[in-house]
């Protein structure tokens, strides 16, 4: 016999569940604090009092937070900037966050213009420059975009090759002398994507080009210039710095326009990897104000600053491409040329495929883990502990969880091993006396690669990169078994098989201009039926009807006014339908919605009460002469949310405020128990209807909510298992309105309802008296005879 559960089986259910997702989420606020530790944080505050800074791009991201943290410091910052509006402004704003942090005194804000996308507008703050500031101690490259469609400087260069690389090539080109002169800091912000897909196509250089490729390879290839380019100064004696801030949460992506889904897909990636503007700014504050080179150390021999502190780029630099890629400089006074820095890349080959052969099996134990976990678990409490239902469903994602746990808790702690190694690795690389035997400096760098390689237990060439690459398969791996979890649920929702012509037979529908109504008016005008799209709007109605048409020809769609917030709309609706189609085959209740604030419709009735229940039950009772006679079907569109709702007579049409600490919307959950006791009613009064429940589903549902930012990040796991598409919701107002059939023991009076596209029982104790009620308060309400 199958588990029935008790309240205590559900209680400890539930417990287990709540203690399974309080362990994931703390194991990810424990991760996210070890990131935040090692990012790192410039810890000095020495006073920068009379040195001057230039910072480009400093109105915004991370030139503004750098600025601030330099003016806070006493420093003289000229912010170089496209607009001078906007860079008053952030004057502006960093004078009072300063002030309200109590910072005084604070140092000299000089806002100057700079486009890098005009050869012209360069030359122009390159002089003014030199006669406001003839003394400066550091110059910041930071401004940089990203863009997604075709854009050109003013000398017509593709904007990641003229701005990100060209302007600042210029401005350097322009200060040389007192650069050089003065000893003055170059900072170059490259990113870390100069490691990955990043190659310069001299061919292409300067044009826009489609690479086919899911990164932008024009910002890569760019960002990889930038470090080009450090390089090339440093060898000809420029104090250069190189750096990547990180992931940084600005206003950097905003020519990026992501899709809901993507913020369900990446929200636990970025909340782990992504770093605030004040956090990526410390890699600049760094190099601008303290990090050192030395012979070893240095651009040339590929080191850059990261997590504020010196390390190694992954690249493999070519003297030959560094040249080219800096011809210009060839102008400058003679420097002598250091020779090349290319590594031997001899035998590589085999330990590369060693190293990815690993890399696959590991990414296959990622996808098979929590899925296995999650079924396996499902599978036992079925078959052998005869447990079904929500404590089935609890355990099986508790098993999941505590398997993505595990996970988790082992990326932290390689990612602590990785960390100590880089500590470790740090302290010996630090300026050495020149004293120091060379060949034991070496030897001690190889010991620390071979226990890394050993810990790691592949081969010492390919160490680092298989130990980026293993961080990265976590979240791959975690991701690609929701995505089968994801699949096998969307199978389990159903779908509506038949495709039958329904040509000849007229179909109502309400609300059919969005969301489900609109996914149900699309199928079924696909199978040639007549669509009567009652609406709100005639002009959103005949953009949907557009869009229906840019899928299918078929069918005809009809627009007809419908406010189910006005009696009077309701009536008018309903003599247009008995004078032009007074035969029609369904009638679908589907027009609904669920407010945060007071609202109310033109008799004054809560809208929820007013357009949820009331209005259709104006509707049904205006055309049952027509219903009866055509023994039309009506689907009434009501949520399992009617589980846990209760009709309170007494606030019957009134606007009820939440109680505290209430999380649900108790008036729209009431109106799907008034929709499903209507239901009831009319299949006793002999008419052929059908309740059913669409699901939890992605539309404009919820229009009237403003979810905060933390609420994505905590719901996404909840969203991606239970959240529907309107297409996959509208599958069970189609079937209602085509296929379901009645029974004497399947029906609304027995408490049954379409839900994944079959009968399921509602969990509901209905009550005739109530089903009774409903119906006269309802009666008295519409003044019905």
């Amino acid at each position: 016999m199958p588990f029935v559960p008790s309240e205590v089986t559900l209680s400890v259910a539930a417990s287990a569940g709540a203690a399974a997702t309080t362990g994931l989420l703390g194991s990810i606020v424990l991760l996210r604090l070890y990131k935040l530790r090692k990012w790192g944080w410039v810890k000095s505050n020495f006073s920068l009092r009379d040195k001057t800074f230039v910072v480009t791009g400093a109105n915004t991201g991370l030139g503004y937070e750098t600025t601030k943290a330099l003016v806070r410091r006493e420093a003289t910052v000229v912010m170089a900037c496209r607009n001078l509006a906007k860079a008053s402004e952030a004057i502006g704003k960093i004078r009072t966050e300063l002030s309200e942090g109590n910072v005084a005194p604070i140092g000299k804000l000089i806002p100057m213009e700079l486009d890098l996308a005009s050869f012209r507008s360069i030359r122009s703050f390159a002089g003014e420059l030199k006669r406001t500031a003839p003394s400066l101690h550091c110059l910041v490259n930071n401004a940089g975009l990203a863009v997604r469609a075709p854009e050109f400087t003013r000398e017509n260069y593709e904007v990641h090759f003229g701005v990100n690389h060209l302007g600042q090539f210029l401005l350097v080109d322009l200060l040389k002398e007192q650069l050089l002169e003065q000893r003055t800091r170059v900072v170059v912000v490259s990113s870390r994507m100069h490691e990955i897909e990043a190659e310069i196509d001299f061919a292409n250089l300067g044009r826009w080009v489609e690479y086919g490729s899911r990164l932008n390879r024009l910002y890569n290839n760019s960002k990889l210039m930038n470090f080009y380019y450090a390089r090339e100064l440093y060898k000809r004696g420029f104090n250069v710095h190189v750096l990547c801030p990180g992931l940084c949460h600005t206003d950097f992506f905003r020519h990026y326009e992501p899709k809901w889904y993507h913020y369900l897909v990446f929200s636990p990636i970025v909340w782990l990897m992504l770093r605030s503007g004040e956090q990526g700014a410390q890699n600049i504050i760094y190099a601008a104000t303290e990090s050192v080179t030395t012979p070893e150390r240095n651009p040339v021999t590929g080191y850059f600053v990261s997590n504020v502190k010196i390390r190694r780029s992954n690249y493999h630099f070519d003297e030959e491409t560094s040249l080219i890629d800096t011809n210009p400089l060839r102008d400058m006074d003679n420097a002598s040329e250091e020779p090349g820095y290319a590594e031997d890349e001899s035998g590589t080959s085999g330990q590369t495929m060693s190293a990815v052969g690993w890399l696959l099996l590991y990414s296959t134990a990622m996808f098979t883990l929590p899925f296995a976990a999650f079924y396996s678990t499902r599978h036992a409490l079925t078959h052998y502990l005869h447990i079904d239902g929500f404590p089935n469903t609890c355990g099986s994602v508790v098993a999941a969880v505590l398997v993505v746990n595990i996970i988790i808790l082992l990326y932290a702690l390689r990612g602590y091993e990785e960390a100590k190694d880089e500590d470790d690795n740090d302290d010996n690389h630090r300026p050495m006396d020149g004293s120091v035997d060379v060949d034991k400096k070496r030897e001690k760098k190889s010991k620390k690669e071979s226990k890394k390689a050993k810990f790691l237990n592949l081969p010492m060439t390919s160490a680092n990169m298989s130990a980026s690459l293993l961080y990265l398969l976590v979240p791959v791996g975690v991701g690609a078994s929701l995505y089968v979890i994801r699949k096998l649920r969307e199978w389990k929702w159903g779908w509506v098989r038949n495709n039958a012509s329904l040509r000849g037979k007229v179909f109502i529908i309400t609300g059919a201009n969005t969301g489900l109504g609109y996914e149900t008016a699309q199928a079924l005008a696909a199978r040639q039926a007549t669509v009567i799209m009652a609406c709100r709007s005639m002009e959103r109605a005949g953009e949907a009807i557009r869009r229906i048409r840019q899928h299918t020809p078929d069918g005809e769609l009809i627009p007809i006014e419908l406010d189910l917030a006005s009696f009077e709309s309701v009536r008018g609706f309903s003599e247009a339908i008995k004078s032009r189609y007074p035969s029609f085959d369904c009638l679908i209740n589907n027009a609904g919605l669920a407010v945060q604030t007071p609202t109310y419709t033109a008799e004054n009735f809560e809208l929820h009460f007013g357009v949820n229940h009331l209005g259709h039950f104006l509707l049904v009772d205006l055309l049952k002469d027509n219903i009866r006679a055509n023994a039309a079907r009506i689907v009434v569109v009501s949520s399992k949310m009617h589980e846990r709702a209760r009709i309170d007579f007494d606030q019957l049409g009134k606007w009820v405020e939440r109680g505290r600490g209430d999380r649900f919307n108790n008036l729209y959950n009431n109106s799907k128990l008034m929709n499903f006791y209507f239901a009831r009613e009319l299949y006793k009064q002999g008419y052929n209807v059908h309740v059913l429940c669409p699901g939890l589903c992605h539309t404009d549902f919820f229009r009237d909510y403003n979810p905060k930012w933390y609420h994505y990040v905590l719901f996404s796991p909840v969203a991606l298992l239970f959240l529907r598409s309107a297409r996959q919701g509208a599958q069970n107002i189609i079937y209602c309105a085509t296929d379901n059939v009645n029974t004497e023991e399947k029906n609304p009076v027995t408490g049954y309802f379409v839900t994944n596209v079959e009968q399921t029982k509602s969990k509901m104790k209905f009550d005739e008296e109530t089903s009774e009620r409903l119906w006269r308060e309802s009666v008295k309400a519409l003044n019905v005879q």
